[in-house]
């Protein structure tokens, strides 16, 4: 389904229709069951810019990147709080947001600093970044972490975008360091089949973890556990403290992709043929599985449901509990990141320049 770009003020509200958006009794197959939690089908939608970045929030606010070199402040209703221009950067990847600062970064290697609505600092790195930047507070300082295409970690100077560190892994990065903050640690997963884990202070390798293949997506960190989802398809459990190494779960018909979620002791992940499994983490059996009709993008837990999206379009959300449809949106919209929860509802973009609010 398409919707016309000529809306008023570039809003709309829209219901989707039966046929866009079945529950459970009316999708075929088994018998009606009950949901406590059933997402309205209804949503806005804001068409921002040609491109825009994966939302961030704060509070009740949205923060999103777009394709006119700005970074755009919007409120529940999307409407536009405050537009900050960021010159020649394009950001394109998730801002992140620490305390009164946003920190986001483009596809050419280039991270902003942004501080009470200003644009302050721009960094360049020596190759471009696909997963985005987070940071953290160490002691005193404020730390900006970003892994580059070329196969560098770095750690940046988040006053002032400065290189307080560097450090080359085994292959390129194409995804998001993870924190943990508890053993003041930063993961990367890289291309060379290697999970560093690097001190946040300094960058210096602490450990690292290998596979079967290189690891394109961010590691899910459950207490003392990194669960990642190698290239060739499997699930690996890697321990932080001693970085050994184990098989979580591999199917044989399809391959893992994306990044795990979590709920209690269930693990969720997605097949690129669109299964759903739950594992339970204690014994690594399955629990329950799905079926989505697209390859899907990561999975989300919002509320208590399992939220599933296509970049082919269409979405769905799952029971946590046995994985049985909820409700399922059919339709043709490319969307472009994993649905964010927001005040109730969750976000979602797509990839021509829309931000969707379902609540």
């Amino acid at each position: 389904m398409r919707y016309p770009m000529n809306m008023k003020k570039n809003m709309k509200k829209i219901l989707l229709l039966s046929t866009s958006l079945c529950f459970l009794a009316g999708c075929g197959g088994g018998s009606p069951q009950k949901d406590e939690t059933p997402v309205p089908p209804s949503a806005t939608i804001r068409k921002l810019a040609k491109r825009i970045s994966p939302p961030a929030v704060d509070g009740d606010r949205i923060i999103v990147g777009t394709s006119d070199k700005a970074i755009l402040i919007l409120d529940t209703a999307l409407e536009t709080l405050k537009t900050i221009p960021l010159g020649d950067v394009n950001p394109n990847t998730e801002p992140f947001i620490l305390d009164d600062w946003i920190f986001v970064a483009d596809a050419r290697g280039t991270v902003v600093g942004i501080r009470d609505g200003e644009k302050i600092w721009e960094t360049q790195l020596d190759g471009r970044i696909n997963g985005g930047v987070v940071a953290a507070r160490v002691g005193e300082r404020l730390l900006v972490y970003a892994g580059s295409y070329s196969g560098n970690f770095y750690i940046l100077d988040g006053f002032d975008g400065s290189e307080a560190a560097k450090t080359e892994v085994s292959g390129y990065i194409n995804s998001r360091p993870a924190l943990v903050l508890q053993q003041q640690l930063a993961l990367v997963s890289d291309c060379g089949g290697q999970l560093a884990m690097l001190d946040m202070a300094n960058g210096q390798l602490r450990r690292t973890a290998e596979v079967d293949d290189h690891l394109p997506w961010s590691p899910l960190i459950v207490g003392d556990t990194a669960y990642v989802v190698s290239h060739a398809g499997a699930i690996h459990a890697i321990d932080l403290t001693t970085a050994e190494t184990s098989v979580f779960a591999k199917i044989d018909e399809s391959k893992f992709i994306g990044t795990p979620t979590v709920h209690g002791e269930m693990l969720y992940a997605v097949a690129e043929q669109g299964n759903i499994y739950a594992y339970n983490r204690e014994n690594r059996e399955l629990h329950a599985e799905a079926v989505f009709p697209e390859e899907p993008l990561s999975p989300m837990i919002i509320g208590d449901s399992l939220l599933i999206f296509s970049e082919r379009g269409g979405g769905a959300a799952y029971a946590l509990s046995d994985l049985h449809l909820r409700w399922q949106i059919d339709n043709r919209i490319e969307y472009q990141a994993p649905p964010l929860a927001f005040q109730g509802g969750f976000l979602i973009t797509d990839a021509d320049g829309n931000l969707y609010f379902f609540k």
